[in-house]
């Protein structure tokens, strides 16, 4: 450069003196003859006094040069791109932009070293890539694209190799249109450089590709940390006719949001709105439900770089419930449809001709009552089946008929036999009032062992009793008994209930074992639905919902809301009766007193959204000797189940009572 610049400046004063004479006007004359004195004093050797700087140190390297030479030259590289994005004319030849080129060039060949040498190599792919724009020649592109790869893989701990990664990126995703070799590179910058200046940019990148092409974000931003995005599993799904429960599971707890919305083709959708969450590309799109049931299809999308929506489709919503259960954290989404009330009144009530009023109205009497006793709510069917009788009857008839209601029952046909046991059908089994299906409930399974001690588990035990209990209520009431798991396999909580839902349960029990970290601890309780402020209620409650005490405090202001559809009245009668039926019972039949510890109520997760009466039984403390002995004693079973059986006949009887 400095050679450039002596090329120019004249021999001797003289000849100087008369060129600047002749060319006193012109401009450009001048600024050479300003270039040459400036070029002539910086070439100059400057001597500090008592310092002769004319030879090299014996014992000095080969000359580098000083760090001042190279940063200049490296501003005048800079001066030079900036006049050529300013100046238009400068800027048509390309012959200038590949001078400046070689200024960076040569200073990273030169001083490869340097700190200034990854900046020069940055500076010369901003070169190629303005070069790229104006001259739309690919080999520009692609030279651009060689010297940042260049850049980070001779200088990956330099501050510059994010923002190359970064651009390498870009330049995939909107030269290119490769969108798999963009997201390598931001993939990169998100899982190379977290502390760098572009990580915020490339994760938005990552999440932009991963939303609108389906690419898989990368694991480093994943995660619960408060930075990182939640990731939103496959929901888990059952539906039956009026009825369907949809769970969505999380990495970590999310923000979410619910609405209805317009329906296609007279269909509800139900939207969950998840906020910083991921869901996988595999995962997305509509699984389609074909159950028969409520529920249609469950899908879920990628709404923006940072939200997943997961829409439910169903025949028709009427209402649902929506709520949150901790470890791990999952959303229960519980819908309802429109019940069929066409199918009730035509069983409901009564067709003439009159002479046969008092048969039919007797025939038709369970539907309603059974709606009762599990607390539906069925007042306008009830009042319209009493005025269509009504009508059909003579005025001064209608008092009396009131009056007289067991008159009817006394002309039904003598009790049919129960064949499965030989004994006579109850009269709750005659008006089709008893439970028709029960769904029992071993507790926990497969993975999830429950309460251990002396070498039982707890979900063994509990599956034993089940299958056992199974036999005996069928003989008690005649009904139809069904398992949630009839092997060692593992079902969630939340699945529990929505079995018993769908299967259309009349009573739900399940069967758990309890435990203390007092040996001596011992007895049988029951337990409902309820909120509770009782420390041990809570400690139960979360040994079996495998949780913390604190977190069911929290969870106790969303069941507020939930369990005034619960029946918990209900179920409440239905702990009691079962609860002193076994005390008493089988402390009778087998000499082996029972400490009673009642009937209590807690937030069971299992018992959460029941559409019947459900308890929950602590059968014995496994953590007990005794307790454990008896418990797997086959004599002391079968009168444990015998028991819990006759009080669930207790029950049905006490509510045929009440309605009669």
């Amino acid at each position: 450069m400095r050679r450039l610049f002596f090329a120019k400046i004249p021999l001797n004063n003289a000849e100087m003196t008369r060129h600047a004479a002749h060319s006193s006007g012109c401009f450009f004359r001048k600024a050479w003859l300003l270039a040459a004195i400036i070029s002539l004093v910086v070439c100059l050797p400057i001597h500090a006094a008592g310092v002769d700087d004319s030879k090299p140190e014996q014992n000095s390297e080969a000359y580098v040069p000083a760090r001042q030479d190279v940063e200049s030259r490296y501003d005048q590289g800079k001066f030079y791109f900036n006049q050529l994005q300013d100046n238009a004319i400068l800027a048509e030849n390309r012959d200038n932009w590949l001078k400046c080129i070689s200024i960076f060039q040569d200073i990273y060949l030169e001083n490869p070293s340097h700190s200034l040498a990854p900046a020069s190599l940055y500076m010369i792919c901003r070169t190629r890539l303005r070069m790229f724009d104006r001259f739309q020649d690919a080999e520009d592109l692609d030279a651009a694209i060689g010297q940042l790869q260049n850049l980070v893989n001779l200088f990956p701990n330099n501050r510059l190799a994010d923002d190359a990664l970064f651009a390498l990126g870009q330049l995939y995703l909107d030269n290119k249109k490769d969108q798999s070799q963009a997201a390598r590179y931001f993939s990169r910058v998100v899982g190379e450089y977290p502390s760098g200046d572009m990580y915020t940019l490339a994760a938005q990148k990552m999440q932009q590709l991963s939303q609108e092409f389906g690419i898989a974000l990368p694991d480093s931003m994943i995660g619960r940390a408060p930075d990182k995005l939640n990731t939103i599993f496959p929901a888990r799904h059952w539906s039956s006719p009026q009825y369907g429960r949809i769970v969505v599971s999380a990495s970590g707890p999310v923000a979410y949001k619910d609405g209805l919305l317009s329906g296609k083709a007279g269909k509800s959708r139900l939207y969950i709105d998840f906020a910083d969450s991921y869901t996988a590309p595999a995962d997305r799109g509509a699984i389609t439900v074909a159950d028969g049931g409520l529920l249609r299809s469950v899908s879920a999308e990628q709404k923006t770089g940072d939200s997943v929506r997961v829409l439910v489709e169903a025949e028709h919503i009427e209402h649902y419930e929506i709520y949150s259960l901790p470890d791990p954290f999952r959303v229960v989404i519980d819908v309802r449809g429109k019940a069929k009330k066409s199918n009730l009144l035509s069983k409901s009530v009564p067709k003439p001709p009159p002479a046969k009023i008092d048969e039919a109205a007797t025939k038709n009497a369970p539907r309603v009552a059974d709606a009762a006793l599990t607390g539906q709510k069925t007042p306008v069917i009830e009042e319209k089946a009493e005025q269509a009788a009504a009508k059909s009857e003579p005025p001064k008839s209608r008092d009396k008929k009131r009056k007289n209601d067991s008159s009817a029952t006394a002309e039904i046909a003598p009790p049919a036999s129960n064949a499965s046991s030989g004994k006579a059908l109850s009269l709750a089994q005659q008006l089709g009032l008893g439970v028709k299906k029960i769904v029992l409930d071993p507790g926990h399974g497969g993975k999830d062992p429950g309460a251990t001690a002396g070498g039982l588990k707890e979900k063994d035990v509990a599956l034993a009793v089940a299958k056992k209990l199974k036999p005996a209520l069928e003989q008690e009431l005649g009904c139809e008994v069904v398992l949630t798991r009839e092997d060692d396999r593992f079902l969630g909580l939340e699945e529990r209930t929505a079995f018993a839902n769908t299967q259309g349960a009349d009573l739900f029990l399940s069967l758990h074992l309890n435990a203390h970290s007092s040996s001596k601890a011992d007895g049988f309780e029951t337990y409902y639905l309820n909120l509770t402020t009782s420390p041990e209620a809570m400690r139960v409650a979360a040994l079996e919902n495998a949780t913390s005490t604190h977190q069911l405090s929290d969870l106790q202001d969303i069941l507020s809301s939930i369990m005034k559809n619960s029946k918990i009245a209900e179920s409440s009668r239905l702990a009691r009766q079962v609860n002193d039926a076994v005390v008493t019972g089988v402390s009778g039949e087998t000499g082996d007193k029972i400490k009673n510890h009642g009937v209590k109520q807690a937030p069971f997760y299992v018992l959460i959204g029941a559409q019947m009466p459900a308890i929950l039984l602590e059968l014995a403390f496994i953590s007990n000797p005794e307790d454990a002995r008896r418990i797997t004693s086959d004599d002391y079973v079968a009168a444990m189940t015998k028991h819990i059986a006759k009080g669930i006949a207790g029950y049905v009887n006490s509510n045929t009572t009440a309605l009669r």
